[in-house]
């Protein structure tokens, strides 16, 4: 299955260049032509993984919170980027809350791209524990990438798992070795359902003085589906929370944060 879509993308932009001109085709193709080629030849996906991680290490001059943002939404090497999405006002006062509690067992639902967990290694306890659970499984030359977010004493767990399943729950009491939870991001299942069980599953594994915070609690008009604003109306009552929203009408987005 993957030779055959190598295959397609291949003759989708030959297409295209004989057609249109070479620079008609668009940087995401070559951008997926690379991604499946790395899948396809291991060598090759492991020789790019390398590049990107010198190059990410190169750009690690400081370790100032602020520009670890800036290059999170900036970093691009061989075609890699793991820019969050995420709004950049809403993200960076989730960080700098993150930062001053200074966790050192974090926990993300829905890894996405990458950002986030590059984001919540540079904001946590420079001898943090952080478990990224999401359903897909990362490619297996990025996986290095990922594990290099970490500072060099904390460890990183990638988890390809549902988070609704007991036996995730179980792994991560596991991977937790006693310990508690300082910080837990839900982002996802958006469903009305799957937010509220992601919350009750693993809410109680957080300690009390640590938070949880929600992604995309603003109403989404034109993606009914999403139902965190719902659950996240009910769930604050009674706790001391904060709403990270840059503009209640952007129509997506927001981050609700609940201390516990």
């Amino acid at each position: 299955m993957k030779l055959s879509r190598a295959k397609s993308l291949l003759e989708s932009a030959a297409y295209v260049a004989k057609k249109r001109g070479f620079l008609a085709v668009p940087p995401s193709a070559g951008i997926s032509m690379a991604d499946t080629l790395s899948d396809l030849v291991p060598p090759l996906g492991r020789a790019r993984a390398r590049a990107v991680i010198a190059r990410l290490k190169q750009a690690d001059t400081d370790s100032d919170l602020d520009a670890s943002i800036r290059r999170a939404y900036t970093f691009k090497s061989f075609g890699v980027e793991f820019k969050p999405v995420q709004l950049w006002s809403e993200i960076t006062a989730l960080l700098h809350a993150v930062a001053e509690l200074k966790p050192s067992a974090v926990m993300e639902i829905g890894r996405g791209g990458g950002g986030t967990l590059f984001l919540f290694a540079a904001a946590s306890d420079p001898r943090a524990t952080l478990l990224s659970v999401d359903l897909e499984a990362p490619r297996d030359w990025k996986v290095p990438i990922y594990q290099s977010f970490a500072q060099p004493s904390q460890r990183i767990e990638l988890l390809e798992a549902d988070s609704h399943d007991p036996i995730t729950r179980n792994r991560v009491l596991d991977l937790l070795e006693g310990r508690r939870l300082d910080f837990l991001f839900i982002d996802g299942d958006h469903s009305y359902a799957g937010v509220k069980k992601d919350f009750e599953m693993y809410a109680p594994l957080v300690k009390g003085g640590g938070m949880v915070a929600f992604h995309d609690i603003v109403h989404h008009p034109t993606y009914p589906r999403c139902e965190v604003e719902k659950f996240w109306n009910e769930v604050k009552q009674g706790h001391r929370h904060a709403e990270l929203v840059e503009d209640w009408a952007q129509g997506w987005f927001g981050i609700g944060v609940l201390y516990l």
